[in-house]
């Protein structure tokens, strides 16, 4: 019966350290422009290495502030997006140890491109009467 019950406490201790080392994470950080302000809305993705299939997504807040919750182990790529800016990306890799991942601020630079000249041309429509 002692064997029983010894056995049964390491698997429960073994299996307690295994689920621990699965942790979900959160990866966090901070999207500004090139000049420090706050970019509120960009969205953030975090996307599988392997596939770029989508994991998980979130937006930033007023602050430029995001936060993925629930991340579990694996490598990623963390892309950010924001209209009229440079898309940026990093490679992300989880572990399943940390609880928190902190990627820090995140500058993304404007993207602007040079058109061609439009020109409008009209003609006045002759007056009938």
């Amino acid at each position: 019966m002692k064997s029983v019950i010894s056995t049964f406490l390491l698997l429960l201790l073994f299996g307690g350290a295994a689920l621990a080392q699965n942790k979900a994470a959160v990866v966090k950080g901070k999207v500004l422009d090139n000049k420090d302000q706050p970019l509120p809305m960009a969205t953030v993705m975090l996307l599988q290495a392997k596939d770029s299939v989508l994991s998980t997504f979130g937006m930033s807040d007023d602050k430029g502030a995001f936060a993925l919750q629930k991340t579990s182990k694996g490598e990623y790529i963390l892309q950010i997006t924001f209209l009229g800016y440079q898309n940026f990306q990093k490679a992300v890799s989880i572990t399943g140890m940390e609880e928190s991942i902190e990627i820090g601020d995140v500058k993304l630079d404007e993207q602007s491109e040079l058109l061609s000249e439009v020109v409008v041309q009209a003609e006045a429509n002759p007056l009938n009467i």
